[in-house]
């Protein structure tokens, strides 16, 4: 393992969002709202409905008390853009089955809108985008009726209007332990402290002439690194959560 030679701009996400982990508190700073969260299967949620004004996003029968009480509906496009930095569309494997509380989830049943045609079942049902993309005109979202949960992964169509939650991504969560090396090369990468032990947090990219150098060189790592041996991995392994080996999330470069 090796120093952090790079420090990460910590304020990265401090400039559209504001999380208060002592106080379970969200600000956007987009337009002050501030929201409740809520830690659920080791992930940070918001336990409110997210109500970010977007084009494509919409107060229920277009009455402004309703995105007061239950947040604003969402097209997936739309959805895809709301969150603030830190924060994203939840993924299905964000999902931990058996951990997810709804009690703590505090399901707000704000009803959709059919783009188009009608606003439907407010106080009776809920439907909460994903991140993930079905191709086509539909995406992923997570259904409700009352306070029961209906699907993990319902396919609804990108132009209707669904809830959001946002959920804390990788970059904002493991900020403070964020750092930078550069490579031989003068290419640049994450890295990520773990217990006592400091490893990159992306791979590292060779073209082919460097590849087979460094195949026959052993100069695959920046100078002062090194292939982990392998008690490096266990005690990687013993101390890492799920959640911090995802450092190739498409989502936390957003």
């Amino acid at each position: 393992t090796q120093p952090v030679q790079q420090q990460y701009a910590s304020n990265k996400f401090q400039n559209t969002s504001t999380y208060d982990e002592a106080r379970n508190l969200l600000i956007d700073n987009r337009d002050g709202e501030r929201y409740s969260t809520v830690k659920i299967g080791g992930r940070v949620w918001m336990a409110e409905n997210l109500k970010f004004r977007l084009p494509e996003s919409y107060c229920y029968d277009n009455n402004t008390q309703n995105c007061e009480t239950y947040g604003r509906l969402y097209t997936w496009n739309a959805a895809k853009k709301a969150c603030p930095d830190g924060w994203s569309l939840p993924m299905g494997d964000d999902l931990n089955y058996q951990d997810f509380n709804l009690n703590s989830f505090r399901v707000l049943d704000g009803g959709y809108y059919v783009d188009g045609e009608r606003y439907i079942d407010l106080g009776n049902r809920a439907f909460f985008w994903l991140g993930d993309e079905k191709g086509g005109d539909r995406a992923d979202a997570m259904s409700f009726r009352g306070q029961n949960l209906e699907t993990f992964a319902f396919q609804g169509r990108k132009a209707n209007g669904y809830s959001v939650r946002c959920i804390q991504n990788w970059e904002a969560a493991c900020k403070d332990r964020l750092g930078g090396v550069m490579d031989n090369a003068g290419k640049t990468y994450r890295t990520l402290k773990i217990g006592d032990q400091t490893w990159m947090a992306e791979d590292v990219i060779l073209d082919r002439l460097d590849e087979m150098e460094a195949r026959n060189l052993g100069r695959a790592c920046p100078r002062g690194w090194h292939v982990p041996e392998q008690y490096e991995y266990e005690q990687l392994f013993s101390k890492a959560t799920e959640f911090e080996l995802r450092a190739n999330d498409k989502r936390m470069r957003n």
